[in-house]
């Protein structure tokens, strides 16, 4: 009996898709890059600081907020160009890192908001509970939820999305190394471990470069689908 060929047809949104694909993936890398480059020009002047201060902290806010918008994105991007057999891993994709941005987002808002607020206004008697890198603040449990638990989560379901020839095995291996570093981040704050640091070893390094690689394969032009079903090349397969 001949088995059923699995559906791997495009839906309709499939050319939005690929710009919203390769769109986010390179603003992804560039906020990776910028974000690095502000720390080493603090570290090189001497005015880095752990937990960072002012104005630093206030961009690793709204840069936080940008990477959860654009993560989300992201995902739902490939989601939408998966080929039906891989969709499940896709779709429980879309699922954590939404539960990622948000987890991430309300941590960012209150340091912009309330915790900014009480600073400026000298009450700080219960702010350590809401600081964002303060170990013993729910706002930091916020975080790592977010970045390590359910990123990880949604990274280790792209692998099977993602997997393919050359750039895309690469990719699928440094979704697979995030979602690693990622568990063991939040394993390492619930043991309350020195291991959660590799956390920021994650989302610090190996997000913005596998961000980087998928911008290169989805980018206009390319002629290798990424998400096993996304063509890059979106004029070679929907004429305008």
């Amino acid at each position: 009996m001949a088995k059923p060929e699995l559906q791997t047809e495009l839906p309709a949104g499939g050319p939005v898709a690929t710009h919203m694909v390769f769109w986010s993936s390179l603003l992804l890398a560039a906020i990776g890059v910028l974000y690095a480059a502000v720390l080493g020009s603090a570290a090189a002047l001497g005015s880095l600081t752990l937990p960072p201060g002012e104005p630093i902290e206030s961009f690793a806010a709204l840069d936080t907020i940008a990477s959860a918008i654009l993560l989300v994105v992201l995902v739902v991007g490939i989601d939408v160009g998966t080929p039906l057999e891989r969709r499940p891993f896709s779709r429980l994709s879309v699922v954590f890192t939404a539960m990622f941005a948000v987890a991430v987002t309300i941590n960012r808002f209150v340091q912009l908001t309330i915790v900014r607020q009480s600073i400026a206004a000298d009450d700080v008697g219960d702010l350590r509970r809401f600081l964002p890198y303060d170990p013993r603040s729910a706002m930091f449990a916020f975080e790592i939820l977010g970045w390590g638990f359910f990123l990880g989560l949604a990274a280790l379901c792209l692998v099977p999305v993602l997997r393919g020839p050359g750039l895309h095995a690469w990719i699928a291996r440094m979704f697979g190394t995030y979602g690693v570093l990622g568990l063991v981040c939040a394993l390492g704050l619930i043991l309350d471990s020195p291991v959660v640091s590799v956390g920021f070893l994650a989302w610090g390094a190996v997000l913005p470069l596998a961000a980087g690689l998928i911008a290169v394969v989805a980018r206009p032009g390319a002629p290798a689908p990424i998400g096993g079903g996304l063509a890059a090349d979106a004029s070679a397969r929907y004429p305008r």
